[in-house]
């Protein structure tokens, strides 16, 4: 279980630092990010490359979701069960 949170957090961190650097200048940005899915779709590797793309995303996302805080964790500390 603990994987798929850190994919969820470390997707939504990746994301929102995309669409902060998108934020910056949003026509530029969003020009520049049209030509380069264009100029790719032309290139013959285009078959490898995306593939790719999306392992090192998952990787990426796994890792950064793993060392942020859970956020299925409760703040507090589960009562333990008192022995009689």
């Amino acid at each position: 279980m603990r994987i798929w949170v850190a994919i969820w957090t470390g997707s939504s961190a990746i994301s929102r630092l995309i669409a902060l650097w998108i934020a910056g200048g949003p026509l530029l940005r969003l020009a520049l990010v049209a030509l380069a899915a264009g100029f790719l779709r032309g290139w013959p590797g285009w078959d490898i490359t995306v593939p790719s793309v999306a392992v090192g995303w998952l990787v990426t996302a796994i890792v950064l979701g793993l060392r942020l805080p859970n956020p299925t964790a409760s703040a507090e500390p589960a009562p333990q069960p008192s022995s009689l």
